[in-house]
């Protein structure tokens, strides 16, 4: 898979992160790839995402 592929190209140190936004339709085949290596981890971005608290405009 070319997304994988080119994700290994990328430098990286023991703490660096990677966003990576895409279909679900790659999703399945890229978690595959990521779970066999042990270079990566793949975790749940809900856990870094806040809810947006939404105000009118104006204040």
């Amino acid at each position: 898979m070319k997304i994988y592929s080119n994700l290994n190209r990328i430098k990286m140190h023991s703490k660096d992160r990677v966003f990576i936004l895409m279909g679900s339709a790659h999703t399945a085949m890229l978690k595959e790839f990521i779970n066999r290596s042990p270079k990566f981890e793949m975790v749940d971005t809900a856990l870094y995402l806040q809810p947006l608290a939404l105000t009118p405009f104006g204040n």
